[in-house]
Order: structure tokens, then C-alpha cells, then sequence
């Protein structure tokens, strides 16, 4: 049997906390350890925890860590694998936001691919309309369930494709020689980054169709400028905290011409966009990218409340 550490980041949303954890409480392949790593939440998650029992399993270890601040999402994910790895007990570590929703299958169809593989997702559909997908595979493939799993190989398996950090497993031997998510990215794009990192070590991400996990779709609102033959993706936010990292770790996460082609292109039309609606967000989006090619993971605290 290989022993799973799972590791859940959460920052007030205590109900989605409670779903997440009576969902791995259902597990066929039972975890041997839940890490729950709170951001300092403010909506009552520790007593809520605390007052439900939801510490208590007769199978499973749970473990609550708060952070006494907010470290955002990738520094809860740096400390939760961390702490996890360091314990020297787990096969592999199960990666997941408080609001996703595994499948009482998730584990077990996971776990026949560890020692293949390295970085082993499961599906990612959209909770409120399983037809869907909660994030785009491809342009051409959207959020259409059907289309994704279309591209799947004999064995379920979609190649060099994840969704991190929704139901993501990645065993020991990639965490003791990639390392942890980088904390200092904060929010957005640090899952990227890490996924980067991996194939650059020459770990192969993969997807198993048989595994589900149930996740929002993402509530990042996008729209599209058409410069010529090219279509512009770009961020819709009034948010400064999420403006500032989405832009500043995209550019940190450029490895590609074509990337730094794509991210050019984006930074001329949402420049172009916040001129018009805000000087303020305007001048979040230059910091950004100033930050963003300096390497500076400085800029974001100033927006964190």
C-alpha cells in the first residue's frame, strides 16, 4: 500500500473545507495523512474544525497548521508539501485548494500510476456542470468535457497534461529533486511554475480520466483582443493583489519565444484596456511588469490585506 499525504490549502471558505474533507473521509483508497494549512482564515475554520471533530479519524491522521498570516496560496503549498515531505513517512503527496471536490475514486485510480509516473492529475471537471471541464485543455478543446477526454490514450491517460494544484499527486522522488512550490509567487502561476519545473527535470505530467475532481470553474474573467491574425487572451479584475501577480509571474514564468511573444502581445492590449478604466490598475500593471522582469517577489505585499 502507498501512503498519501494529502495537502489541502484554505483560506475562508470553511464550507468548502468541510465538503473537501468529508469527500476524502469517502475515499475508496484512504490517505495516510490530510495536512490542512490555514492562511490565517478569519471565518472561524480552526473552531469550526475543532467544534465538528473534522481532526478526528480513526484511519487518517490529520494535521492542522495556521499560518498566522496570509502566504497565499503557493506559500500554503511550499509549507503543506514541506511539512509533509519532510516528515519522511509518504509514497507521494495529494495537492488540492479547500473548494475542490474529489470523487470517492480519485485516490485509487491515481495510485496504479505511481512509479510510472511522477506527476499524475486527475480529471478536472467543473462541479456545477460536469459536461464541462474547470479549465481549458487547448483553445480548440475549451472547457468540453468530451473534446478533452477524447484525447486520451488506451490506458485514460492524457500526456503532458495537469491541472495543478487540483487533485495532483507528485510522489517523493520529484519533490526531493525538484523541491517545493515557490512560495514568494504568492497567487497565480506558481502551479505553472512548478509544472515548468517539473518537465524541465524530465517528469512527465499526465491526466487519468477515471480519476474526477470537482472544482469551480475559474473565476478569473478573460476577454479576447484580435490583433490581426492573433487572438489576444487578457484579465478582467478591479483586484490590485490579483492584477499585480497574475502579471508579474506570468512573465517570471516565460521560458519560450513564443511566450514571451504571447505575454508582449497581452501586456500592449491590457495597457492599452486599464489606461482607459483606471490609472490605478494602469500603474499596477507597469509595476508588475517591471517586477516581473527584475525577479522581484517584493511588490504583491503592499495589496495584501
Amino acid at each position: 500500500m502507498k501512503k498519501i499525504a494529502v495537502v489541502i490549502v484554505t483560506y475562508n471558505r470553511k464550507e468548502e473545507l468541510r465538503r473537501c474533507l468529508h469527500a476524502l473521509f469517502q475515499q475508496e483508497y484512504l490517505p495516510t495523512a490530510i495536512y490542512i494549512v490555514d492562511n490565517n482564515s478569519s471565518d472561524g475554520t480552526g473552531l469550526m474544525l475543532k467544534d465538528e471533530a473534522l481532526l478526528e479519524h480513526q484511519q487518517i491522521k490529520l494535521y492542522y497548521i495556521n499560518t498566522g498570516k496570509n502566504l497565499g496560496g503557493a506559500g500554503g503549498f511550499h509549507l503543506g508539501v514541506k511539512t509533509a515531505h519532510e516528515a519522511e513517512l509518504y509514497d507521494a503527496y495529494l495537492l488540492m485548494d479547500d473548494d475542490g471536490q474529489p470523487d470517492q475514486g480519485e485516490i485509487k485510480e491515481m495510485v496504479p500510476f505511481l512509479g510510472r509516473y511522477d506527476f499524475i492529475n486527475a480529471f478536472v471537471v467543473d462541479i456545477n456542470d460536469e459536461t464541462k471541464t474547470a479549465f481549458r485543455q487547448s483553445v480548440e478543446a475549451g472547457n468540453d468535457r468530451k473534446k478533452t477526454e477524447a484525447l486520451q490514450n488506451e490506458e485514460g491517460l492524457i500526456l503532458d497534461y495537469a491541472n495543478p494544484f487540483n487533485g495532483t499527486m507528485i510522489n517523493k522522488k520529484l519533490v526531493g529533486q525538484i523541491g517545493y512550490p515557490k512560495a514568494e509567487m504568492f497567487i497565480y502561476g506558481d502551479e505553472v511554475e512548478y509544472l515548468n519545473r517539473a518537465k524541465k527535470f524530465g517528469f512527465q505530467p499526465v491526466t487519468t480520466i477515471k480519476s474526477i475532481h470537482r472544482h469551480p470553474q475559474s473565476k478569473v474573467k478573460m476577454d479576447y483582443q484580435k490583433i490581426g491574425f492573433l487572438k489576444i487572451p487578457y484579465i478582467l479584475t478591479n483586484n490590485p493583489l490579483m492584477l499585480y501577480c497574475a502579471r508579474r509571474n506570468e512573465i517570471y514564468n516565460i521560458h519560450t519565444l513564443r511566450g514571451a511573444l504571447k505575454v508582449f502581445f497581452q501586456d500592449i492590449v491590457m495597457l492599452y484596456h486599464y489606461n482607459k478604466k483606471s490609472k490605478e490598475l494602469r500603474n499596477v500593471m507597469l509595476s508588475a511588469i517591471w517586477a516581473g522582469l527584475r525577479r522581484d517577489f517584493t511588490g504583491h505585499l503592499k495589496y495584501v490585506k
